[in-house]
């Protein structure tokens, strides 16, 4: 049989357990944590299940908060990735450096030490309005994801283009000097 109870008896009982909330609040998040620390394997298979069997009805919903919320969620992600960290980058530079596992500081040093120039073509890059040095590109390997260097953007995409390969930019550097040798001679 179900109880049923007066809105006074609620409203005591809700007045008596957010009172023994604050009196014990640290005592309870620690047996949460704990709990959540022991059972967290099972949590986790209990969550990817769920998103597994809701797959639809959750995209759905996502969906529909993002066309409902547009305007406001593409603002809030503009804000965030123009937001300064405490080492002087934007938030979306930083999370990029995160990606490499260089830290803010180790890539203005090695700013520094290029000279904000690029590493192939000694590019000063600069922002027009601002007269300021941009920041350069991290350049790393696709296969061992090791950092080799700064570069501005131009060369860091001609280098994806050219997939990395030495032997490719070689092919391309001496069909260059073919046809700069040819442009040379008909003058």
């Amino acid at each position: 049989m179900k109880r049923i109870f007066t809105t006074e008896q609620l409203e005591r009982r809700i007045v008596y357990r957010r009172q023994y909330y604050l009196a014990n609040r640290n005592e309870i998040k620690a047996k949460v944590r704990q709990h959540r620390k022991e059972n967290r394997d099972k949590q986790n298979a209990y969550n990817r299940q769920y998103v597994k069997d809701h797959r639809e009805e959750l995209s759905a919903k996502r969906r529909q908060h993002y066309k409902d919320n547009r305007e406001e969620i593409k603002a809030k992600n503009k804000q965030r990735k123009k937001r300064i960290t405490p080492s002087g980058l934007t938030t979306e530079k930083a999370d990029n450096l995160h990606k490499y596992g260089i830290t803010p500081e180790h890539f203005n040093s090695m700013q520094d030490s290029q000279g904000f120039v690029c590493s192939i073509c000694g590019w000063v890059l600069e922002d027009s309005v601002t007269g300021k040095a941009k920041t350069l590109n991290v350049d790393h390997c696709h296969r061992t994801n090791t950092v080799r260097g700064l570069l501005c953007n131009n060369c860091n995409r001609a280098l994806g283009y050219f997939q990395d390969s030495a032997t490719i930019l070689r092919k391309a550097v001496a069909y260059l000097d073919h046809f700069t040798f040819i442009d040379q001679t008909e003058e």
